[in-house]
C-alpha cells in the first residue's frame, strides 16, 4: 500500500499537558506513525527517560539542553527504544521540537530513569541472602 499524508500544524488544535502545548499531527487517525509538536516554556525541564518506541526529535525553534549537548533549529536528536536519554532543558527561548516515533500506534509510555532504578534496588534487597551486605538506600 502507498500513501501520501499532509497534515498542517495550523489545522490541529493543540492540547495543554503539563509539558507545555502539544499537537498531534499523526496517531490520532490510524496512520501506523505517532508525530507531534511540543512547545515548552524557557527552563522547562525533563528528568532522564525513556519510551517504547524509536524515536526523532528535530528541534524547530528555540534551543535545548541534552544531556550536556545544546541543540539548535534544525538539529535530530534519536533514540532507539528503551534507550534513556536526558535530562533535558529548555533554553533561554523556549523550544518547539517536532517528535517522530515511526510505527507507533500510539504516544506511547513515558517511563523515568529512576523508577527503573528504584526497582532494580528493590529487587536486589529482596533477594539478597539473609545476613548479606545490602545495597545503600538513596538519601
Amino acid at each position: 500500500m502507498r500513501r501520501e499524508i499532509s497534515v498542517r500544524m495550523e489545522d490541529v488544535t493543540p492540547s495543554r499537558g503539563r509539558e507545555g502545548l502539544t499537537y498531534v499531527l499523526m496517531g490520532k487517525q490510524d496512520e501506523g506513525h505517532w508525530v507531534h509538536v511540543l512547545q515548552v516554556p524557557p527552563g522547562y525541564y525533563s528528568e532522564a527517560h525513556f519510551h517504547d518506541y524509536d524515536q526523532f526529535q528535530v528541534v524547530i525553534e528555540g534551543s535545548v539542553d541534552m544531556a550536556g549537548e545544546i541543540l539548535t533549529p534544525g538539529s535530530v536528536h534519536y533514540t532507539d527504544a528503551k534507550t534513556p536519554y536526558g535530562p533535558f532543558r529548555a533554553g533561554p527561548e523556549g523550544l518547539t521540537m517536532m517528535i517522530i516515533r515511526p510505527g507507533a500506534e500510539g504516544k506511547g509510555a513515558r517511563t523515568p530513569v529512576r523508577t527503573v532504578i528504584d526497582k532494580v534496588k528493590a529487587a536486589q534487597q529482596a533477594q539478597a541472602p539473609e545476613g548479606a551486605l545490602r545495597p545503600r538506600q538513596a538519601r
